[in-house]
C-alpha cells in the first residue's frame, strides 16, 4: 500500500517535546552580518540618495535564493503537490501547519492536502490536527463500505467535529466533578491545570482547517473548511485567462452569512466588536478556542488559571462579561462537493491551499497597503500561468518571474517568492530583515500555500 506523507512543521510553544524543523536565518538578515550592515549604512533600505535610487550591489537571484534557504519547502514524490510556509522573524513563532498524503483506499488511488492556521499558542492546536486528523479520516474511509459522494461528505465533517470534541473531552474527564465543575475547588482546579499544560493548552488556543480531498481515479473532489483559510479551484477560461473559483466561504463577520447565524444564535447578545467575536477572535469556526465554546465555568476552573503569554486582560475581561449561551466559536465546518469527471480539455486544473497570510500579502493590510483590496484568490491563480500577468503585477507593486530557478522546481515556493516581492530586491530586503522594523508599520504574517497540480488527472 503506498503511503506518501509529508508533513511541514515550525518550532512548537516552548515547554513541549514535540518534534520540530529547526531554521536558521539567512546569512543577510543577521544583524551583525558585514552584509547586513552593509546594505543597512549605504542604502538605507532601498531610500533614494539626492534623486536617484542606488543599485542593489545584490542580484535579486541572492536574495531568493535567501528566502528559499529560510523557508520551509517540500514536494511530494510524484512531484505534483509542493508546498511552502514563510515567517521572516526569527523570535515569531509559524503557527501554520500544513500536510499532503497520497492514500490507496478500496483500489482507488486519494490525495489528501490541507492547512491549518494556529493562533494563541505557538502552533499547539495546528500541530496536534496536522500529526492526528490525517489518519482519523483515512481510517474512517477505509472502514466505510460504500464510499459515494454523501459518506465521504459525512466522514469528513464527522472526524473533524470528533476531533475537535476530543480537545476538550480529555479535560472534562480530568474533573472528579465533570457535571458540576464549580464544586471544583481553587486548589484542585490548580493541581489539575498544573499537571496537564500542554492539553489546557491544546483545547484553550485554536486553529483555523481547510482541507482537499481527491478521489483521483474517480476525479472526484471534496473540500472542508473551518475560519478563514483558503481552498480553491484554478482553471484556464475560454478567454486563455487562469482564474480560480473560491470553494468554500470564509468563516468570520466579514461573512455576512455567518455573521447573521451567529446573531440568530444568540438574540440580544453583544457577540461582535466591529469585526471580531467579543472584539478578541476574528473567526467564527476553529479547532479548539474552547473558552468560546464551552460554559464559563469551565474557564473559570481551567483555561483562566493556564499559563499564557499571548492572552490578555480584554480577552478574560471579554469572555467573562459576555458568555452566557455557548457556543460563540463553532466546530462544524463547511463541505462541499465537485465532479470533476465532466472537465472540459484545456482546463488544466490546480488545487491550491492557503493560510490568511497570503490574503494579506495581497490586500496590504500591513505590507504595501494598496488603495484597494483584491480578491487573492485570482491574484495567486495568475501566478501558476506561464507568463506574468501584468494586471496581478500592477496590484502587487512588483513584478515577477515565472518558473525562477532557485525555486527548484517547487510551484508553491515560486508563488510565494513573486506574492513577497518577485523581482524587486528592495523588497526582498525588507521582507528578509522584516524583524528590524516596526511591526506596526510592516508585517508580514505566517504565509503559507499548498498548490497540487491536477493536469495529469486528465490527460
Amino acid at each position: 500500500m503506498l503511503d506518501i506523507r509529508r508533513v511541514v512543521s515550525a518550532p512548537e510553544a516552548r515547554g513541549f517535546d514535540v518534534p520540530t524543523v529547526k531554521r536558521s536565518p539567512p546569512a543577510i538578515t543577521r544583524q551583525g552580518s558585514s552584509a547586513f550592515q552593509f546594505l543597512k549604512r549605504s542604502l538605507s533600505f532601498g531610500k533614494k540618495a539626492g534623486n536617484k535610487e542606488r543599485p542593489l550591489p545584490i542580484p535579486v537571484g541572492d536574495f531568493r535564493s535567501q528566502f528559499v534557504d529560510f523557508a520551509t519547502s517540500e514536494k511530494s514524490e510524484d512531484g505534483l503537490v509542493s508546498s511552502a510556509t514563510f515567517q521572516p522573524v526569527t523570535t515569531r513563532q509559524n503557527e501554520d501547519r500544513l500536510v499532503f498524503q497520497k492514500w490507496e483506499i478500496d483500489g482507488r488511488s486519494w490525495r489528501f492536502l490541507a492547512v491549518m492556521d494556529g493562533h494563541g499558542g505557538g502552533g499547539i492546536v495546528s500541530e496536534h490536527a496536522v500529526r492526528t486528523l490525517p489518519a482519523l479520516i483515512r481510517k474512517s474511509l477505509e472502514e466505510c463500505s460504500t464510499l459515494n459522494p454523501s459518506n465521504v461528505s459525512d466522514i469528513l465533517r464527522d472526524s473533524i467535529q470528533s476531533f475537535d470534541e476530543s480537545l476538550f473531552e480529555v479535560l472534562r474527564a480530568l474533573c472528579p466533578c465533570p457535571s458540576s465543575p464549580e464544586s471544583l475547588s481553587p486548589e484542585a482546579a490548580d493541581d489539575i491545570v498544573n499537571n496537564n499544560l500542554y492539553l489546557m493548552q491544546r483545547a484553550m488556543f485554536g486553529s483555523t482547517l481547510t482541507l482537499a480531498l481527491v478521489d483521483e481515479d474517480e476525479k472526484q473532489l471534496w473540500a472542508a473548511s473551518l475560519g478563514d483559510s483558503t481552498v480553491a479551484l484554478s482553471t484556464i477560461q475560454p478567454s486563455g485567462r487562469r482564474s480560480a473559483n473560491q470553494l468554500l466561504e470564509h468563516h468570520n463577520a466579514s461573512n455576512y452569512d455567518e455573521r447573521m447565524k451567529m446573531l440568530d444564535a444568540h438574540p440580544g447578545e453583544n457577540v461582535f466588536d466591529e469585526e471580531y467575536v467579543w472584539g478578541t477572535i476574528a473567526m467564527t469556526r476553529a479547532l479548539g478556542d474552547f473558552p468560546y465554546k464551552v460554559p464559563l465555568i469551565w474557564s473559570e476552573k481551567y483555561f483562566f488559571r493556564t499559563p499564557s503569554k499571548t492572552r490578555s486582560n480584554r480577552y478574560v475581561t471579554s469572555i467573562r462579561s459576555n458568555s452566557k449561551t455557548p457556543p460563540y466559536v463553532l466546530s462544524e465546518p463547511s463541505i462541499r462537493h465537485l465532479s470533476l469527471a465532466e472537465t472540459p480539455p484545456g482546463q488544466e486544473p490546480y488545487l491550491i491551499l492557503f493560510s490568511d497570510g497570503i490574503d494579506l500579502l495581497v490586500d496590504g493590510v500591513f505590507t504595501y497597503r494598496p488603495r484597494e483590496k483584491y480578491k487573492s484568490t485570482q491574484i495567486v491563480a495568475s501566478l501558476l500561468a506561464d507568463t506574468p500577468d501584468a494586471e496581478s503585477e500592477v496590484v502587487m507593486g512588483h513584478r515577477f518571474e515565472m518558473g525562477w530557478s532557485e525555486a527548484g522546481g517547487n510551484k508553491a515556493l515560486e508563488v510565494l517568492g513573486n506574492l513577497l516581492a518577485g523581482t524587486d530586491g528592495r523588497r526582498w530586503l525588507r521582507i528578509l530583515n522584516a524583524g528590524d522594523e516596526n511591526p506596526e508599520s510592516f508585517y508580514v504574517d505566517d504565509a503559507t500555500i499548498v498548490v497540487y497540480d491536477m493536469r495529469t488527472l486528465f490527460k
